[in-house]
């Protein structure tokens, strides 16, 4: 999990003093409970996918409430989901203390230091922030994963060079199958080391990689190479056609080309495949403008009428209509 900035100020809170005692008991005693505290459990995880983090935070209480003293990974599981919830509320204390009682049963859970530097990094707490992401990749030295999510949340925290040199720990591992390569590829494409991405990223390719495919289209448009991209984009979507973002790849190609016909058959498809809002609101921006350019203006103007159904409070797309109907119009 990565999370939002977090730009509230620190709730004082209660630390989680039930969670703390359950688990610095060790115990793992069978639970005669263990429906309930997977029913709880399950309710929480529901309630969270919603939004609704205070219910969710309640199911999971609860579901610990049931856990009869015993420490599983169902129990860490449900732990780290309440921290989760604990941030989105904004009571980031109790999150801290729940990562540090996870960590107090348990010296080696890597991925309690992650989520806690993520926190810390969020906090602006940066030297508590590296420290705790050297301690989870010391404990697990092969994991590129860790590498790039440092680097992300660090970025994020504005914190670019330290971000960087979670890149560079990660490129010092050395790759030996598809998948390692092509992190490493995605690094050097971060690092905008392009000759070295595509030098990776070709080994992930012959190793059979299709994630590399796109990275390595990413690097060679950066290069300016956007005809060998287009390649690689148009044979990566013939057995992916609901990949978004390699559809909106080639949208973007074919409108800077000028090919605006093919553009439209490709973002109609990357439309329905779009799985956010802002992609589905970038493609349907770019049909319009590609409308426009073949000066079919009755249906950039149905284009423009759909758009608004979903983003109404888009003021300049409502001046583009009344453009757009004042070309039909001069047009009569």
């Amino acid at each position: 999990m990565i999370f939002d900035r977090l730009g509230k100020k620190l709730i004082t809170a209660m630390s989680c003093v039930i969670l703390i005692s359950v688990l610095l008991t060790g115990c793992t005693l069978p639970n005669p409970r263990e429906k309930d505290e997977l029913s709880y459990r399950t309710a929480g995880i529901k309630q969270m996918n919603k939004g609704d983090y205070n219910q969710a935070l309640s199911a999971f209480q609860k579901a610990l409430d049931n856990s009869n003293g015993r420490i599983s990974d169902v129990e860490l599981d449900i732990c780290y989901y309440k921290a989760y919830c604990l941030i989105r509320v904004g009571k980031n204390e109790e999150a801290l203390s729940v990562y540090d009682a996870i960590i107090d049963y348990d010296k080696n859970a890597s991925e309690a230091y992650l989520l806690r530097g993520h926190l810390y990094a969020a906090l602006d707490d940066k030297d508590a922030a590296l420290k705790d992401y050297n301690k989870a990749i010391s404990l697990n030295p092969r994991s590129y994963s860790y590498c790039l999510a440092a680097y992300q949340n660090l970025m994020y925290a504005g914190d670019i060079n330290e971000a960087e040199d979670y890149l560079r720990t990660g490129l010092e591992i050395k790759a030996g199958t598809a998948e390692e390569y092509c992190y490493q590829g995605r690094f050097y494409l971060l690092l905008k080391e392009y000759d070295a991405a595509k030098l990776v990223l070709s080994k992930a390719m012959n190793e059979g990689s299709e994630e590399a495919k796109l990275y390595m289209a990413a690097a060679l448009r950066e290069m300016g190479q956007e005809e060998q991209a287009y390649g690689i984009y148009e044979n990566y979507v013939k057995s992916h056609n609901d990949d978004a973002e390699a559809l909106y790849q080639i949208v973007s190609i074919l409108t800077e080309t000028g090919e605006y016909e093919k553009a439209i058959s490709y973002a109609d498809a990357a439309i329905d495949a779009a799985k956010n809002d802002n992609e589905k609101k970038k493609l349907m921006e770019n049909k319009i403008y590609c409308l426009e350019k073949l000066y079919m203006y009755k249906e950039a103007i149905n284009a423009v009428r759909t758009y608004l159904k979903s983003y109404p409070d888009d003021q300049v797309m409502a001046k583009e209509l009344i453009f757009l109907n004042s070309r039909i119009g001069s047009s009569k």
